[in-house]
């Protein structure tokens, strides 16, 4: 069967549908995580600040105290944080 789509068309539509399908497939993964591995999840920054009621801007404070342990996934002048939800636990209790 043939549809008939130009390349053009092709890459709109993949343009389209990636971002949705990935972001669908993150939450999946997340919510699989959470129900099976709690101490595997890892979270963005975004996601402890607004789990713990701070800022963005405090939850990287703490990271660079070590008050808070994650992980830089990036480089030293662009990093990617990511949290484990036990660090998040394990804040919570000190």
């Amino acid at each position: 069967m043939n549809i008939g789509f130009t390349p053009n068309e092709i890459n709109a539509l993949a343009e389209q549908l990636c971002p949705a399908i990935l972001h669908r497939l993150d939450a999946a993964v997340k919510q699989h995580l959470k129900s099976s591995t709690p101490s595997l999840v890892r979270l963005t920054v975004k996601e402890v600040a607004d789990q713990l009621k701070l800022s963005e801007k405090t939850i990287l404070k703490y990271l660079a105290e070590g008050r808070l342990s994650g992980n830089n996934l990036g480089t030293i002048t662009k990093p990617v944080w990511r949290i484990s939800q036990k660090a998040v636990d394990d804040f919570l209790t000190h």
